[in-house]
């Protein structure tokens, strides 16, 4: 659990929210977590106020993190919110994508409000010690790389239940240019053969 001075992630807060339903009591939550008492309080408040602790289930983590997003209660939850795209940035970071324009990516495709400065300083242990290196340069069309970050669980349509769900993110070595897909599975060579159905499955080996 979350300690003392150290902002909230959405894990910590569902934590939070999951005692105090046992518990239903601010102090004996605070003592099991052992974290700070109003902590507790603000979120158990703003759980009230938008009918989480009403319904006999609680909120996913996705669930909690598109509400925090729309009003989080008080300061703090901004950075702890990036703790989701982790994976993401950390591959934008890799592939050498400008800070200010993994700011941009993230307000543009996942509506996020943080300021540059939290990005900044959230990212500076993924940017240190990273030592010196020399770029490759590549033709246009002759290389692509390929990761996937984990996104937590989701309904799959298909399968019936919830599966695990990565995005798959591949980018243009020349070019930098990204295309991004949530998917089910990290097979390489089919995630590649769905995206080019022209090229043999076979000339898309996994690593």
């Amino acid at each position: 659990m979350t300690q003392q001075g150290r902002r909230p992630s959405v894990e910590d807060i569902r934590e939070i929210l999951r005692v105090f339903r046992q518990t239903g009591n601010i102090k004996a939550t605070t003592r099991l977590l052992k974290c700070a008492r109003g902590t507790v309080k603000k979120y158990v408040r703003w759980a009230r106020k938008r009918g989480f602790l009403e319904q006999d289930w609680l909120p996913s983590e996705q669930e909690l993190y598109k509400a925090l997003s729309e009003g989080a209660p008080g300061r703090g939850f901004v950075q702890a919110t990036l703790e989701t795209y982790r994976d993401i940035i950390s591959s934008w970071i890799k592939s050498d994508i400008p800070l200010t324009r993994i700011h941009e990516m993230l307000v543009e495709r996942y509506g996020w409000t943080g300021g540059y400065t939290t990005l900044k300083r959230y990212t500076l242990p993924m940017r240190k010690d990273r030592g010196a290196f020399v770029r490759i340069e590549v033709a246009p069309g002759e290389e692509a790389q390929v990761d996937f970050g984990y996104m937590g669980l989701a309904y799959d349509s298909v399968a019936k239940r919830r599966r695990r769900l990565w995005l798959f993110l591949m980018t243009l070595s020349h070019s930098r240019h990204m295309y991004g897909e949530f998917v089910f599975s990290q097979d390489i060579a089919m995630e590649m053969a769905s995206k080019f159905p022209n090229r043999p499955v076979n000339n898309f080996p996994n690593h």
